[in-house]
């Protein structure tokens, strides 16, 4: 929105530009926008998403493509100096100093040819998208996630990704397989790093005699609550990827965070691990019960016919 009203004719985009940005422009010395009427004072000077709007309208001045309407740049001669040092210092912060110099020198170039043809310098604003902008900006603030790091040798993009966001999956067992694949579903282990938990031991008496350690692995794979339904559904798993041969060597954690190779029943494969750690949220996580066999083949069977009436791949599961 902010980039739609530098673009705007005429004195309109300077009024909108100066109300909600005008406190923060009454200590930077530019009257043009400070000066022309009343002001916002709701916007946060510490809150991030504020200080880029105001750091881009600095940027956007120092290069000359905020304008009046006769064409006269906002910044004097006077005060140009001190205004590209801003521009500069605002294109280092986002990471852009290299783009921020052609950029510029660029302008310079054009503002020559410019004044010989006594045209005026259209701005580059216009061919600014919001999108381009909200992808710049995270890719400056945001970097590949933790788990990317930790497994530097798995294809997240086009492997794990695609996996969890396949239209296969219904919208909770997204959540949860999203939770499962970054590291961050509830578990004691985690909780007891984080010093909210006593120990990281599973409260289950059966696990507890045997002081095993409450980590996803243990949830969903090695609990005394659902081993015998993880058994059957890595069977099945194993005979998925088969694809008539030998089933590959893949861990219990390559299969619950979705780094498994791919296979031709991917589709099924997917049902089957969505509707497993569906089950094994909402039965033993939440009911604190024991997950059988026969449940989870029951609502493998049922999910699979509903399937057929959704605009989904379908998937068959025997």
């Amino acid at each position: 929105q902010m980039c739609r009203m530098m673009t705007l004719p005429g004195e309109r985009s300077f009024h909108l530009l100066g109300y909600w940005l005008g406190s923060f422009l009454s200590g930077e010395n530019f009257p043009e926008l400070a000066d022309l009427g009343p002001v916002s004072h709701t916007m946060s000077g510490s809150f991030p998403l504020h200080e880029y709007m105001f750091d881009t309208f600095r940027e956007a001045v120092g290069r000359g493509e905020i304008r009046r309407a006769n064409g006269e740049g906002l910044a004097n001669t006077v005060r140009r100096d001190e205004i590209l040092r801003a521009g500069q210092q605002a294109a280092q912060l986002a990471g852009r100093a290299d783009p921020w110099s052609q950029q510029q020198n660029a302008a310079q170039g054009d503002d020559g040819r410019d004044r010989e043809r006594g045209d005026i310098v259209k701005s580059n604003m216009k061919f600014i998208t919001t999108k381009a902008i909200y992808t710049s900006r995270m890719n400056d603030l945001l970097g590949p996630p933790k788990v990317e790091k930790k497994f530097p040798n798995v294809n997240f993009k086009e492997i794990v990704y695609p996996r969890i966001q396949s239209k296969v999956l219904e919208a909770k067992q997204k959540d949860l397989r999203f939770s499962l694949t970054h590291g961050i579903y509830r578990n004691r282990a985690r909780l007891f790093q984080q010093n909210r938990a006593d120990d990281p031991h599973c409260q289950n008496p059966a696990c507890m005699r045997e002081n095993l350690v409450q980590d996803i692995e243990h949830i969903f794979c090695s609990c005394y609550k659902v081993r015998a339904a993880w058994n059957w559904a890595r069977r099945k798993f194993l005979s998925f990827l088969a694809d008539n041969g030998r089933p590959p060597d893949v861990s219990n954690s390559d299969i619950l965070l979705a780094r498994y190779p791919k296979g031709r029943q991917e589709n099924e494969c997917l049902l089957l691990l969505g509707t497993y750690v569906e089950l094994v949220d909402k039965e033993v996580v939440l009911k604190q019960k024991e997950l059988m066999v026969n449940t989870l083949i029951g609502v493998l069977q049922s999910k699979t016919v509903s399937a057929r009436s959704r605009a989904v791949p379908q998937a068959h599961i025997a």
